[in-house]
């Protein structure tokens, strides 16, 4: 997975990109302490049967990151979606070397 999210922001670099826009399925949970970060380990969330969302990040050297998600599932073949975040601030771990 770095490896494309790499080619992503050396393309954007080579570009002169100003903002990525990274649309990406994950799980989600919320976070009360910041404990619960640091004892995070990749696959933790999906472990843990967490909700799945569809999270949009914007980020670039100029701007101050943010990310919306829709939570979504699937139920009888079917896609049911959830309430959709208002936008906030993110940190962007996904994107090495952006911006």
């Amino acid at each position: 997975m770095d490896a494309a999210y790499g080619a992503i922001v050396g393309r954007a670099k080579s570009k002169k990109a100003t903002t990525i826009i990274p649309i990406t399925t994950a799980r989600e949970k919320d976070v009360g302490d910041k404990s619960e970060l640091e004892s995070y380990w990749w696959g933790k969330l999906a472990a843990e049967n967490q909700p799945r969302c569809l999270f949009l990040t914007i980020s670039g050297p100029s701007l101050k990151s943010v990310s919306i998600s829709l939570p979504f599932s699937v139920e009888n073949n079917q896609v049911v979606l959830g309430t959709q975040t208002d936008f906030e601030p993110t940190v962007v771990n996904m994107l090495p070397n952006w911006p």
